[in-house]
């Protein structure tokens, strides 16, 4: 069964994507995002949850008609003298560096 289902950003462009309910999140967000033109990003229900991305559209509770938001946010980037960090577009943290001063990230 395929879903029909329109992806706004906050600026007010949008557009209506069709995919497969078994589709994941994360393929329908890179198809979003090429669609719309826009870089990483993350992709949020009408009720302002962040949907997860190995879930699949059907898991996550999304229906053909739904407005989904793809929020894209600017990179936010923090530096000592020795690492830096990146905050990026979805909300991930990339550090690197020298590790005593912060730049080593691996749990």
């Amino acid at each position: 069964m395929s879903l029909d289902v329109d992806v706004t950003l906050l600026s007010g462009k949008s557009a209506q994507i069709s995919a497969p309910g078994g589709c994941t999140v994360d393929e329908f967000k890179l198809k979003a995002q090429t669609v719309l033109q826009v870089g990483r990003c993350r992709l949020v229900s009408v009720s302002g949850h962040v949907l997860c991305g190995e879930a699949t559209l059907g898991q996550s509770g999304v229906k053909s008609g739904d407005i989904l938001t793809l929020q894209v946010q600017q990179m936010s980037l923090a530096a000592t003298a020795d690492s830096f960090a990146a905050i990026l577009g979805d909300g991930c943290v990339v550090t690197w560096g020298g590790s005593s001063a912060g730049g080593d990230s691996m749990a």
